[in-house]
């Protein structure tokens, strides 16, 4: 199974307070250790940066096997009203299953901004407030749900 992971607004607040970077990764390497056949792959814009792997602590670079492509964006100042956003995360996570030649691997993602994915995406965590309680049931959930 694979794991899509954001870092902002899911292993830490957005933006995060001083001392606050990581906040909640512990808690979703408990749960990762419980499952060490999950594959981490980065979704996060975090992937964008060179410098990636001096900030993120080892214990989760361990887990990555690879990032989702960059499918750029058309960015505005304003969007005209009615304007819905391209799934953009979602389609990345699919681009990266079809290069990968994994489209058939079941897949979850956690991420904090619903727009990137289609409405009512089955496969999509919604981080509200970072990885808590509910969200690590729903994953254990998620992933309990692929050993039958």
């Amino acid at each position: 199974m694979f794991l899509f992971l954001d870092f902002d607004g899911v292993l830490h607040d957005f933006p995060p307070p001083v001392g606050g970077l990581w906040l909640h990764l512990p808690r979703l390497m408990t749960v990762l250790g419980d499952h060490p056949d999950v594959a981490v792959v980065i979704s996060s814009s975090w992937r964008c940066s060179e410098d990636w792997l001096d900030v993120v602590p080892a214990e989760l670079r361990a887990r990555v096997i690879g990032f989702t492509p960059v499918i750029p964006r058309p960015i505005r100042k304003q969007y005209p009203v009615g304007y819905v956003p391209e799934p953009v995360r979602y389609q990345e996570i699919l681009r990266y299953l079809q290069l990968a030649r994994k489209k058939d691997v079941p897949w979850v993602a956690l991420d904090d901004d619903r727009t990137l994915f289609p409405a009512n995406c089955q496969n999509l965590i919604l981080c509200k407030g970072g990885f808590q309680d509910q969200e690590e049931t729903a994953l254990r959930a998620a992933l309990a749900g692929q050993q039958r």
